[in-house]
């Protein structure tokens, strides 16, 4: 099973700049599904099966069928992810998967006239291979496609290190620094996938960009524990 270093062989800069490229793909998916997608999140998958449940009860069956495939394609992602944890030689080769996940979205996105119903489930698909693995690239047990759980670990870091501790067990700075920083570059990217989707006839090359940067950065990084 391949592994990437634990946070105590990862140096902070290393995992501050692996915590802010994967916000900002988090961010930015995510802003451009829920624009260009029927109001629906890639990644929020609470949002989601609320807004399932509500479909069935007033028997939407063609929004059934849509959020159902993404919620689908999001647990298939997980499933796919963990499982390539267990046999790939490098975790850098899962972010050439959602490399080409992404790539594929991008050619539905312009090739067919109505995407939603093939490019939501992608993204959908991407963004869980992206949660599932963000432990191994980051060094960090940080979520970057849902960051309800970071707000509340930038508030339990704050009283841990500032509010109420001992000195033997403080929440150390980087802790607060990186969970903070995770959570800016997700409203960061959030911000640019709007802006991307209004004026950029290939929104989805940005953050292609962005995976590319990071799958290079952790193929050059140490080698797999």
């Amino acid at each position: 099973m391949s592994h990437m270093p634990s946070q105590d062989q990862v140096n902070f800069p290393t995992v501050f700049r692996r915590i802010l490229c994967l916000g900002l793909v988090g961010g930015y998916l995510n802003a451009i599904g829920f624009l260009d997608l029927g109001g629906l999140y890639p990644a929020a998958m609470t949002g989601n099966t609320t807004q399932l449940g509500v479909a069935i009860a007033e028997l939407e069956w063609a929004r059934v069928l849509l959020i159902g495939s993404t919620v689908f394609c999001f647990f298939a992602g997980g499933l796919l992810s963990s499982l390539l944890q267990r046999v790939l030689v490098h975790p850098a080769l899962e972010l050439l998967l959602m490399i080409m996940m992404v790539s594929l979205a991008q050619v539905v996105r312009i090739t067919i006239s109505d995407p939603m119903p093939w490019e939501l489930p992608l993204l959908a698909f991407t963004l869980a291979m992206q949660g599932e693995t963000v432990t191994r690239f980051a060094g960090s047990s940080l979520q970057t496609v849902v960051v309800t759980g970071t707000l509340l670990k930038i508030a339990d870091g704050l009283v841990g290190r500032y509010l109420k501790y001992e000195d033997d067990n403080r929440t150390p700075l980087s802790d607060v620094v990186i969970s903070g920083a995770a959570w800016l570059a997700y409203l960061g990217g959030a911000g640019f996938g709007v802006l991307a989707s209004l004026h950029l006839a290939y929104p989805y090359v940005p953050s292609l960009v962005a995976l590319t940067f990071l799958a290079a950065d952790i193929l050059a990084g140490p080698p797999s524990a």
